[in-house]
């Protein structure tokens, strides 16, 4: 009967102390999920505070602040995407009939017209091998035709021309679009149309996607900058967190030019 009860007594302990374990082992482990959370919110927050602050600088700059209170720190980094080739909006998918501008002279001004070589050759990228022309009605319709309306000159005697490109054959016999040239890939992404322009004294290409909608990607020497890239790492204890903001240049004023669609040169 001593065995039975010594023997009852220790399952008893051993039952008492893998709880009481499993429950210790379980806090620790709430505890330490508790403190990578608020460590990965505080990098987090810190990579946004590197955000708000970048987007009241005009330069190209590094920004490094830390904050006492919680022991974040945050590293922003503002470039410039100055190229000879940018994806339009920094790769962003741009919606049918919605304005892409492309920068051929210095923003906010318009200094600097672009032609480093006299006339130069602006080439505007879009479009998928997937795309699907249906012809009408629309609503199918996945494959865009664009229209690029390009100011020159100067802003106080700007000149206006507009051309027009349509990928789908059925429609070209309907609008008189010119017809377009292969795809080639723009900073590693792949498209199947393309169209050549010349340009001299430019100020500003609007690219306007219709029909459908299309990622768009332009090519031109020495292209002056299109915009800034923001990239903020925050980091709290051991938790890094990164936030990577394109920031555009405002649209240029209607006025600045007559928005007409389907106006082939």
């Amino acid at each position: 009967m001593r065995g039975q009860v010594l023997l009852i007594s220790l399952l008893v302990m051993t039952v008492a102390l893998v709880v009481g374990l499993s429950f210790a082992v379980r806090t620790i482990q709430t505890n330490r999920m508790t403190s990578v959370e608020d460590s990965s919110q505080r990098a987090f927050s810190a990579a946004e505070a590197g955000i708000e602050r970048a987007l009241v600088e005009t330069d190209e700059i590094i920004i490094v602040d830390r904050f006492d209170n919680n022991n974040s720190v945050y590293l922003t980094i503002i470039t410039q995407i100055l190229s000879d080739e940018v994806l339009i909006d920094n790769g962003a998918f741009i919606l049918k009939d919605g304005p892409a501008d492309v920068w051929l002279s210095d923003y906010p001004d318009y200094t600097n017209p672009w032609s480093p070589l006299g006339f130069s050759n602006l080439t505007i990228y879009w479009g998928s091998v997937t795309d699907n022309c249906v012809g009408i009605p629309e609503v199918n319709n996945t494959m865009a035709a664009v229209e690029v309306i390009l100011v020159s000159g100067t802003k106080a005697v700007p000149k206006i021309e507009h051309f027009a490109y349509d990928p789908c054959n059925p429609r070209r016999l309907l609008n008189n679009f010119s017809n377009v040239l292969a795809g080639g890939i723009v900073k590693g992404k792949n498209f199947a149309y393309s169209a050549t322009i010349s340009v001299k004294s430019g100020l500003l290409a609007r690219v306007v996607p219709l029909y459908a909608g299309s990622y768009i990607g332009v090519r031109g020497t020495r292209l002056p900058p299109q915009g800034k890239l923001i990239t903020s790492i925050g980091k709290s204890g051991g938790t890094q967190r990164r936030i990577i903001s394109f920031r555009g240049y405002p649209k240029p004023p209607i006025e600045l030019y007559p928005f007409l669609i389907f106006s082939p040169k």
